[in-house]
């Protein structure tokens, strides 16, 4: 049976080894900036960024994604229509390609409709909070 210590040899042979940093665990709700927050107040927090984060998609996916590809349309010189299962088509003929840069629109919109709100929440917390 190999020891903990022949194995940190073996992996110093191949250049792998590196010090791993012992981290202390945080009591819940404990940040490393120094502040506490009570665990309601966490769970509260959360539901709220929850509840809006639902109300967003919705918004998103109901009303600013169609106007979004309304005005794509208009760029491209084509209409835009959504598919039953949620892919933007040209609905008419439009110039060479465009159906390529309708797709490449589409899901980029959707990324940064639906992930966008998620980092900024994300950093901002970061910020607020440290890490």
């Amino acid at each position: 049976m190999k020891s903990r210590h022949s194995d940190l040899n073996c992996a110093r042979e191949f250049g792998l080894c590196f010090d791993v940093p012992q981290h202390v665990p945080l009591a819940p709700g404990h940040s490393l900036a120094g502040q506490s927050l009570p665990d309601g107040m966490i769970a509260g927090l959360g539901l709220i960024g929850f509840v809006a984060y639902l109300v967003w998609i919705m918004l998103f996916l109901r009303r600013i994604r169609p106007a979004l590809a309304h005005r794509v349309g208009a760029v491209l010189g084509v209409t835009i229509s959504e598919q039953p299962r949620g892919q933007w088509r040209a609905a008419s003929r439009g110039p060479r390609g465009s159906g390529c840069a309708i797709a490449l629109a589409d899901i980029s919109i959707l990324l940064v409709g639906t992930l966008g709100p998620l980092v900024a929440f994300s950093l901002a917390l970061l910020l607020l909070f440290g890490p």
